[in-house]
C-alpha cells in the first residue's frame, strides 16, 4: 500500500499458515519508506487493513486485532 508509505506488506503467524481461528489476530510485517509518518500514514494504514481483514480500527473495541510490525526500507 504505497499511499500509506508501506510498499511491501507480509502476513505472519497463524493467518499465514492457514491455522487461524475466529479469535485469532492477524500479524503483518511491513517495510516503510524513508520519511514515514506515524500519524499521517500508520494510523490510516491500520484502519484500512482492519477494513480489509474484518478486524477493527485502532479506535474501535473488538476481540479481533491487527498487529503491525514495522521496519524501515
Amino acid at each position: 500500500m504505497p499511499q500509506f508509505g508501506a510498499p511491501r506488506i507480509r502476513v505472519l503467524g497463524s493467518a499465514a499458515r492457514g491455522e487461524e481461528r475466529a479469535d485469532s489476530d492477524i500479524d503483518f510485517l511491513m517495510d516503510f519508506t524513508p520519511g514515514y509518518d506515524l500519524f499521517t500514514q500508520r494510523l490510516p494504514l491500520a484502519e484500512r487493513l482492519a477494513e480489509i481483514t474484518g478486524g477493527v480500527s485502532p479506535s474501535s473495541p473488538s476481540t479481533k486485532s491487527t498487529t503491525i510490525c514495522a521496519r524501515p526500507c
